[in-house]
């Protein structure tokens, strides 16, 4: 059979440690779960902070988009001010994503449960309450 190597309807994990083997059925599909779609078919500096990791630094810092203005004049790639603005419009973080492979899974309710689940997330969204502000100068 035909399979794709980077988007395969079954993808699987084999761990291999001190001669023993697992294998896996992986459910969230390749992508790693802290990349959140919005870079998908974009290059990005390997220095660029990661997107789970700047969502963490405004969560911990009480990010309220009803009463906080975020400024980010040094922004880099963006990824402050995106995640910033993701979280005032209340976007969950997987709804930008592609839908994962188990939704392809004829056996399952999958397929069900992910349409009910980002319908739900595209009800929960909202326009952003205050500006975002960011910048940055590349001479």
């Amino acid at each position: 059979p035909s399979v794709d190597a980077d988007d395969a309807d079954v993808p699987l994990f084999l761990h291999v440690h001190r001669g023993r083997m697992q294998l896996y059925r992986v459910l969230s599909g390749a992508a790693s779960m802290h990349k959140r779609g919005y870079r998908a078919d974009m290059a990005v500096h390997a220095a660029a902070l990661k997107e789970n990791l700047a969502a963490s630094l405004l969560l911990h810092a009480g990010y309220d988009a009803d009463t906080h203005l975020v400024c980010d004049p040094m922004c880099g790639s963006g990824t402050i001010a995106i995640e910033a603005a993701l979280i005032a419009s209340q976007t969950a973080p997987g709804l930008l994503r592609s839908p994962p492979a188990l939704v392809r899974w004829r056996d399952s309710g999958y397929t069900q449960a992910w349409s009910r689940a980002t319908r739900d997330a595209e009800l929960a969204r909202r326009a952003v309450p205050l500006p975002i502000l960011a910048n940055d100068r590349h001479p």
